[in-house]
């Protein structure tokens, strides 16, 4: 999902999914949370990225970097979520980091 967001799939033709906008071009709701889920979680890989000078904003990921980035901060982002390990880490998948989110919030 990280390259797909950033990147899109040339071979595919489908461009970056961060430029998706949801009132033109997802046709339900369920299509409608799953973008903004994913937002949510990605921007806060980000800014863990931007904050240990990783990359100076959101927009600095490119094809260079953008594995390095993502190896830097998502252990990061994890860790901050779960204080325990995960019981199923091959089950991670965005609803649920940004499920955990919120529920950390509350």
């Amino acid at each position: 999902m990280w390259n797909l967001w950033f990147f899109g799939n040339d071979r595919d033709k489908i461009g970056p999914y961060r430029f998706i906008s949801p009132k033109f071009d997802l046709p339900n709701v369920l299509c409608k949370t799953n973008i903004s889920r994913t937002n949510k979680v990605i921007n806060a890989i980000l800014d863990i990225a931007v904050e240990a000078n990783q990359i100076e904003n959101r927009n600095d990921v490119t094809n260079l970097n953008s594995q390095t980035v993502f190896d830097f901060a998502f252990p990061k982002f994890v860790e901050a979520l779960y204080t325990r390990p995960s019981p199923r880490p091959q089950e991670i998948n965005i609803n649920t980091l940004a499920n955990k989110m919120c529920r950390n919030k509350a």
